[in-house]
């Protein structure tokens, strides 16, 4: 998995300026701008389990442009980044933010200029033989990916020989890990530093 895929604004119908601009005039009138939050990894949005309080970088930044633009936010969330391109194709959000630009989805949406840089990688448990990229590409290595997540879109593009295995969830992921049903989980690297924190021997 390379370094530098781009986290990234993704557009639907937002640009800076007043909110007289004609070109978020619909936005303007309807008195809110629907932000999509992908719930999951750090980088972008969390759900505290007890409390049920969303925090992160998109959630941020969604309200920073409801500010903006003068009217209410209304978050939209989704169980992870990868799901949220479902609800653009219902028109259900206006704005996302935190989604890595692949060419899949900038076929469906437009993408603004990145805002956000990180490294992807692997965590593999304790005893693994894997210790570089290249050694996850080979037959029989089960790597394991969140559906539709950037991650997926890449290695389902790139993987010449491992096998991928899609889960519904970051947690879903790990706990595929750890049960042995997976031998490398890809991600973000601040997702996978935190994953391997508490899953003791792997390494990212």
């Amino acid at each position: 998995m390379p370094c530098g895929l781009l986290i990234i604004l993704m557009l639907s119908s937002f640009v800076c300026g007043q909110n007289t601009d004609p070109r978020i005039a619909d936005l303007v009138q309807s008195g809110k701008v629907r932000v999509a939050i992908g719930l999951g990894p750090s980088i972008s949005a969390t759900k505290d389990p007890t409390t049920g309080e969303v925090r992160g970088p998109a959630l941020d930044l969604g309200r920073a442009l409801a500010k903006r633009m003068g009217i209410d936010l209304q978050p939209v969330e989704y169980p992870r980044p990868g799901a949220v391109l479902e609800g653009l194709r219902t028109s259900a959000w206006d704005v996302a933010f935190g989604m890595v630009l692949d060419p899949a989805r900038a076929a469906e949406a437009d993408f603004s200029h990145p805002y956000f840089q990180t490294d992807f990688s692997y965590v593999v448990p304790a005893g693994s033989s894997i210790s570089k990229l290249a050694d996850a590409d080979q037959p029989g290595v089960r790597i394991l990916v969140p559906r539709n997540d950037a991650s997926d879109l890449f290695l389902t593009r790139t993987l010449k020989r491992a096998q991928l295995v899609r889960a519904d969830s970051t947690p879903a992921a790990m706990k595929l890990l750890r049960a042995g049903e997976g031998d490398a989980y890809a991600a973000p690297r601040p997702v996978l530093v935190t994953e391997a924190a508490a899953f003791p021997g792997s390494r990212v």
